[in-house]
């Protein structure tokens, strides 16, 4: 199945379900593989509305949504500038967040983000197509790997007290 999606960018009026999505999805994915003391306290930081809200005004940083028959089924984040996570990385455009409701997982979604980010990151003449993934998810590593990211570099991430570490890859344009 392979369903058309929908993307369009994330109104201010739409910061709850932002949020509720974005919790959803990261817990989602993460929750199994993490504990819960450190889903609650990463979770309850990182999308507390304030912090939502913040993110979302923040210069450089833009929240797109994926509809899907009339369902925000998935999200993205872009950063360019001083918005982007790692600070030394000139021309580019960062894919800061993407994900999809465990729903619609497996039905291409995250390749029509995927393609999105290529196409703005073209648009605005961007060197550098690049994110952070968690060291230990081996299959959203090979999907980009599969779009021809290589690893560049890794940064520190903790989630609630836990060290984590995450690959920074890039795909150059």
């Amino acid at each position: 199945m392979n369903p058309h999606l929908t993307i369009k960018s994330v109104l201010e009026t739409e910061l709850p379900l932002l949020r509720d999505l974005a919790e959803e999805t990261f817990v989602g994915a993460f929750g199994p593989v993490n504990t819960p003391e450190n889903m609650h306290q990463y979770v309850s930081n990182t999308f507390a509305m304030e912090q939502v809200r913040a993110s979302f005004q923040q210069e450089g940083a833009t929240y797109f949504f994926g509809w899907k028959d009339g369902e925000a089924i998935a999200y993205l984040k872009l950063n360019e500038g001083a918005a982007q996570t790692e600070g030394d990385l000139e021309n580019a455009l960062e894919i800061e967040r993407i994900y999809v409701k465990a729903t619609h997982q497996g039905q291409n979604i995250g390749q029509q983000l995927l393609a999105f980010a290529l196409h703005k990151a073209r648009q605005t003449h961007k060197s550098w197509l690049w994110l952070g993934v968690w060291d230990q998810n081996k299959a959203a590593i090979r999907f980009y790997e599969r779009h021809g990211f290589s690893t560049f570099g890794q940064h520190e991430f903790y989630l609630g007290s836990d060290f984590q570490n995450d690959l920074l890859m890039r795909l150059k344009l």
